[in-house]
């Protein structure tokens, strides 16, 4: 594989590697010798989880230790590498991405040992399924759900969210629907509504587009009830683990589900991780006073030149594109 591994791989696709493994990766990439190796991997991992052999499949177990349920398999589910190798196999050309499902759907479903099912999306892709008890998910760029294979009868239905998801929550006979994301426990029975969470942003937002959702801080006793919060509007806790409920611009905060990045007037510091996750691209700033500058901009899934262009020049700055990292410089570009 010419130093290529699966573990620098995991990295490349996470966005863990440096300058010069990220390169090495490119370039074996650019010299079209992926199918091989990856119909062979998917091969062996579909052949280690097959029920004929329960040795071998105690071992994938063990060794796939994430997994991902694809939007059209829920509830089935598939080791989390097998979604990196079909999305880099598209990414490359020559497969599509089509013929690389047909592949992993034959997968056999292969639970945790923890009855704990993960759904992840990477930078810019987003996935929409169903958990097992019909609630709905649509979930966002570079995020994660954890959810049980079962829910109990009588215990409240939980997952657990790292990044942005929109949950459509199917009637639990009044078992309440519990979402752990951050510093927040959000809590409600039958209701739309969205939380955030990204690691970098101080905390969890929830914003409910119908119903009402309960709010607490996650160190409070799960007897608490929480604030509430109500359809259109939008619930975060502030440092001291108060509950703050504002209105919200629904408009802008549940335009990603049709595909549309919306940022109203963000400092574009705390913009450029949002450009990053949505566009799957490194965003850099050539000075750190740049960051100061505010952002508002309606973006549509795709980021073409002109495109990049203009949200320089709306920035009154210029950007220049090496590769995958985009740095925005002061001033704009002279002809």
């Amino acid at each position: 594989m010419s130093g290529i591994t699966w573990e620098l791989l995991d990295r490349y696709l996470s966005h863990e590697c440096g300058d010069a493994e990220r390169e090495l990766v490119e370039r074996w990439l650019s010299q079209g010798r992926t199918r091989p190796l990856i119909s062979e991997s998917l091969s062996e991992a579909t052949a280690a989880i097959s029920p004929s052999r329960p040795e071998a499949s105690r071992r994938s177990r063990r060794r796939f230790a994430w997994l991902i349920a694809t939007p059209a398999e829920l509830p089935r589910v598939i080791p989390f590498r097998l979604l990196k190798l079909a999305a880099l196999a598209a990414a490359v050309g020559g497969v599509g991405i089509l013929g690389w499902q047909g592949l992993i759907r034959r997968a056999r479903e292969a639970p945790l040992g923890a009855g704990v099912r993960v759904a992840a999306t990477p930078a810019g892709q987003r996935a929409t399924f169903r958990l097992i008890d019909g609630t709905r998910v649509v979930l966002g760029v570079a995020s994660t759900l954890r959810s049980p294979s079962r829910f109990g009868r009588s215990e409240p239905r939980e997952v657990e969210l790292t990044g942005e998801a929109y949950f459509e929550v199917a009637p639990g006979e009044g078992r309440p629907f519990v979402v752990r994301a951050a510093d927040v426990v959000a809590r409600d029975i039958g209701t739309s509504f969205l939380v955030r969470a990204y690691p970098e942003e101080p905390h969890a937002r929830v914003v409910v587009r119908e119903g009402a959702v309960a709010i607490r801080p996650k160190h409070a006793p799960d007897t608490a009830s929480g604030g509430l919060v109500a359809s259109g509007q939008v619930g975060q806790l502030d440092a001291s683990g108060v509950l703050v409920v504002e209105e919200a611009d629904t408009t802008a905060d549940f335009s990603w589900l049709s595909g549309r990045l919306t940022i109203d007037h963000l400092p574009l510091r705390d913009a450029l991780p949002q450009l990053s996750r949505w566009y799957d691209l490194d965003f850099r700033l050539a000075d750190s006073r740049l960051g100061d500058t505010p952002l508002s901009a309606i973006l549509g899934p795709r980021l073409t030149p002109d495109v990049l262009d203009l949200l320089a020049r709306s920035l009154g700055m210029r950007q220049v594109r090496n590769g995958r990292t985009i740095t925005f410089y002061p001033g704009t570009r002279t002809h």
